[in-house]
């Protein structure tokens, strides 16, 4: 009916037989009408949603279909039956495995069931057996009025074209890998910071650096340019080439990693990201020492490069007095030896030499160190996750024997946190502060270490505390240098700290000492 606004009334009717005359004939009727009008409306609404649903999945291009816990459809739009071949009802009622491999259906059942165990979403890409198509499947829950998972929608949407480009991508810069290692011309990138991106093998054969040497930070400027003006020349310009610049024929004096000396001819210019910042520079080098020596320049050239090696020479030796002095002890006693043998004084030469040999292995024992902390941070074990009390007892199993015969008290904290490192790195930093505590501890009568940790300003410190001679705290910094030794009588080179705080730095971490004088020290 339509009341007075016009509006359509829904009524319910139920009519029975009130009373009836002598002969059993109706004679009234009860009436009951109810009103329906919104159960109607709801019932419209939910059929005008439902339609839209089904328009919006039957629009889409993507496969849409409606599983309930068992695998079984319940619905499937167009697009999924033209992918299946068939019509709806041979799916409908039907299984997943009835229409998949056994493989498949393990699969896709293992990820539904996850989705009605947790009520999430889940996305997967797999590749279908029937077409070869890469698929990328998103299964979200459907649920009732209480929150419980009744079916689940599976979208899938075909990802093979972006696969495909994906893949053409890997290649292309395969390729572009390839022609730039096949160039017979030095082809080096670096970025913003001037730390090599790039190294070609045509720039591994003219330096005699190789690709996992130099890639990754800025070392390569002091090996090549060791002059240290030079240097400061050198990388200006390069620093005013990433900002800008660019360079032709520039001609710069490179050292090989053999020693040998290098002219090489630049051509470089600075890279820009899509905004146009400086992002780094690539440059092409070209060796051109023989052209120039045959340009009639040779000897001129070789002056330049004994006068900058005589330079280097003095740079080096202030530089480096510990790598300096055994080789001084060296040159001394073998002129004492020579005078020796001349004198045939045999027995004076055998001491002699036995200094020559002390001064030897002292030598080959820093240059071991400073390779050594050369490929700290370049060759590496994979970081991992290991409780720190696990390296703790590393570190102390090597050290067994230092700390059996040294009589020291060692004390562990008990509740190590577990950390992403390279165990085996830093089971040598508590090696090397072990080992430096040990032969550090004076006269101690009872000496005693301990090897534990604790928060400072929301950071989680680990310490290794001995109650030895302790370090001056104007000394605290120089430790760490290379080769810097507090006892210069020692037998060690001096590396051992600079070693540590390689790897710590390595870590992203940080390494200092708290200590003063005679009241122990704590790294």
């Amino acid at each position: 009916m339509i009341d007075k606004d016009g509006e359509i009334i829904h009524f319910r009717c139920t009519a029975n037989v009130a009373l009836k005359d002598e002969t059993g004939k109706p004679t009234a009727v009860i009436e009951i009408s109810r009103d329906i009008t919104e159960h109607k409306r709801a019932e419209e609404k939910l059929r005008k949603s439902e339609e839209k649903y089904r328009s919006l999945v039957e629009s889409t291009e993507d496969s849409v279909y409606l599983v309930d816990r068992d695998c079984r459809y319940l619905f499937v739009n167009e697009q999924h039956l033209s992918r299946l071949g068939m019509p709806v009802d041979k799916i409908i009622g039907k299984t997943y495995g009835e229409l998949h491999s056994e493989e498949e259906t393990k699969e896709f059942a293992g990820i539904l069931e996850e989705v009605f165990e947790n009520g999430k979403s889940v996305q997967q890409e797999h590749r279908s057996r029937r077409d070869n198509r890469y698929i990328l499947r998103t299964l979200s829950p459907v649920k009732d009025s209480e929150g419980r998972v009744t079916a689940v929608t599976v979208v899938s949407k075909d990802i093979t074209e972006r696969k495909q480009a994906e893949e053409e991508i890997r290649k292309l810069s395969q390729y572009q890998e390839s022609i730039i290692d096949s160039a017979n011309i030095w082809l080096d990138v670096l970025d913003e910071k001037a730390n090599v991106v790039i190294w070609n093998k045509a720039a591994e054969e003219i330096s005699g650096y190789t690709h996992e040497e130099v890639v990754g930070h800025g070392k390569i400027w002091e090996w090549l340019y060791p002059d240290e003006a030079y240097r400061k020349e050198i990388t200006e310009k390069a620093a005013a080439i990433i900002m800008g610049d660019a360079v032709e024929d520039l001609e710069t004096t490179i050292r090989r990693k053999d020693g040998q000396i290098r002219i090489i001819s630049w051509h470089s210019q600075n890279l820009t990201d899509e905004k146009g910042a400086p992002i780094g520079s690539i440059a092409l080098g070209r060796d051109i020492t023989e052209r120039k020596q045959a340009e009639g320049e040779r000897e001129q050239l070789l002056k330049e490069l004994e006068a900058k090696n005589t330079e280097m020479e003095r740079f080096t030796y202030t530089v480096s007095h510990d790598l300096r002095s055994p080789l001084i002890t060296i040159q001394g006693f073998t002129d004492m030896v020579q005078t020796d043998l001349a004198q045939n004084e045999l027995e004076k030469a055998k001491d002699n030499l036995k200094y020559i040999d002390k001064a030897a292995t002292k030598m080959e024992k820093l240059l071991s160190d400073t390779l050594k902390i050369s490929r700290i941070g370049r060759i590496a074990n994979p970081p991992e996750d290991v409780p720190f009390g696990e390296i703790v007892k590393d570190a102390l199993e090597q050290t067994a024997e230092q700390i059996k015969s040294s009589g020291v008290e060692i004390s562990l904290a008990d509740d190590f946190p577990t950390v992403h490192v390279d165990r085996i790195r830093i089971a040598e930093v508590l090696v090397n502060l072990i080992v430096n505590s040990i032969n550090y501890g004076g006269d101690q009568p009872h000496p005693k270490i301990e090897i534990g940790h604790r928060i400072d300003n929301g950071e989680r410190v680990f310490f290794v505390r001995d109650n030895g001679i302790g370090i001056d705290p104007g000394q605290h910094e120089k430790v760490f240098d290379l080769f810097y030794q507090v006892d210069s009588s020692g037998e060690g080179t001096g590396a051992g700290l600079a070693i540590v705080k390689r790897i710590i730095e390595v870590h992203n971490g940080r390494i200092w000492i708290e200590s003063e004088k005679g009241k122990g020290c704590t790294v």
